[in-house]
């Protein structure tokens, strides 16, 4: 590999802490935390976020989280109302007065 180039599978591939979704880092990180946002990036690279209460992440990140789809662009694309946020486990960071975030994955309710 020359100079300038990644190795786009090092620098994507999870840490071996990251692996299991309901255990390890990600659930410890929430200890004392109330709220948790659900962060995901639209078509547009615009940032949203969802508010969830923190003891429903755990079922958030093995089932997803339900979510008017069509609101993020005034309920342009209607086909598209019924989605699911994916948070990444990975991903949380907590923030001050007891809330965190999560970057999420945006999934169609067949989990596509």
């Amino acid at each position: 590999m020359g100079p300038g180039r990644h190795d786009l599978r090092r620098l994507h591939r999870p840490r071996r802490r990251d692996r299991h979704a309901l255990g390890g880092p990600a659930v410890s990180a929430l200890d004392g935390v109330s709220w948790v946002g659900l962060t995901f990036v639209d078509v547009f690279g615009l940032l949203n976020s969802v508010q969830l209460p923190a003891e429903r992440f755990d079922a958030a990140v093995s089932d997803g989280e339900p979510f008017d789809g069509s609101a993020l662009e005034g309920r342009a694309r209607y086909l598209e109302a019924d989605m699911l946020l994916r948070p990444d486990p990975g991903s949380v960071l907590r923030l001050d007065h007891g809330i965190a975030r999560a970057v999420c994955d945006v999934l169609t309710l067949d989990g596509k």
